[in-house]
């Protein structure tokens, strides 16, 4: 059998609405954005800034999404770095997890995913791998081993070039499961689906 993420069947995740701090995280875990308002922001997230001038993180809903109707937008100016810091997850390390996403990016932006101890401190941010612009969506699949043990926060930075133009990125089906159990891979391209075939 297998664990779904997608618009229509969400159950390897319940979605959280609360607005204080949530509890950790069950692994495996997707987000797909769709049950969120557009300009909003996934309440059990942090977002931080390098400089606040012209940049934020939020919802969108328009012709920049891989799957759904939603995407995660990153808007971005001169060599700003934005930070999308995911929620603690239920397990003793970050080691040994395997990170699907796709992204979508523009104009020499970059995407850079990356562990921090302090998910309030972008100066805690290590990064792992850097993606750069493809101006299409693509699939990205990273592997985490050989991390320190007080990394907890799985993060995405973005960096915009030295331009003086806003720059945006669009992040979307991010799904997350221990490396050895999880078997990523799209079903299908008509379904565009990703799935674990559980042992």
């Amino acid at each position: 059998f297998y664990f779904r993420c997608d618009s229509i069947n969400t159950t390897c995740r319940p979605k959280q609405t609360v607005t204080t701090a949530a509890a950790p995280s069950p692994i495996p875990y997707c987000e797909d954005f769709e049950s969120y308002n557009r300009n909003s922001y996934p309440p059990q997230w942090n977002k931080l800034f390098s400089d606040s001038y012209s940049s934020d993180i939020y919802v969108y809903d328009n012709s920049d999404i891989h799957s759904g109707s939603k995407s995660l937008r990153f808007k971005n100016y001169y060599n700003r770095r934005d930070y999308a810091v995911l929620p603690d997850f239920e397990i003793d390390s970050l080691n040994n997890l395997a990170v699907s996403f796709w992204l979508k990016t523009y104009d020499e932006t970059s995407m850079t995913i990356g562990v921090m101890s302090d998910p309030n401190d972008y100066n805690t941010f290590l990064p792992v791998q850097s993606f750069t612009s493809d101006n299409a969506f693509g699939r990205k699949l990273v592997t985490l081993n050989s991390l320190p043990g007080d990394a907890r926060y799985l993060a995405f930075r973005s960096t915009a070039p030295n331009s003086f133009c806003t720059r945006y990125l669009y992040l979307d089906d991010i799904y997350i499961d221990t490396v050895g159990a999880a078997d990523f891979r799209i079903r299908s391209r008509s379904e565009e689906r990703f799935s674990r075939n559980a042992e």
